[in-house]
């Protein structure tokens, strides 16, 4: 998460200016960071890449999404 949180200290996303594949990757093992209770690093950089993941409607549809629905029947 350090390496990550560098590299989006200087760019909007993790490849540069535009969402990419490498994005949508860390994107939903972020959601599962941030919503755990675990002590974490401050990651500033990361902390605010991820609250713009979550003002995307595709994110909050595709990645927000409860515990339960990935439980298998």
């Amino acid at each position: 998460m350090t390496i990550a949180d560098a590299q989006l200290s200087e760019n909007a996303f993790l490849c540069g200016s535009c969402l990419t594949l490498a994005d949508i990757q860390l994107g939903h093992i972020l959601y599962r960071f941030y919503d755990i209770d675990v002590s974490r690093a401050s990651l500033p950089s990361l902390r605010r890449y991820f609250e713009g993941l979550t003002d995307r409607t595709a994110y909050q549809t595709h990645v927000m999404i409860d515990y339960d629905a990935l439980r298998a029947n």
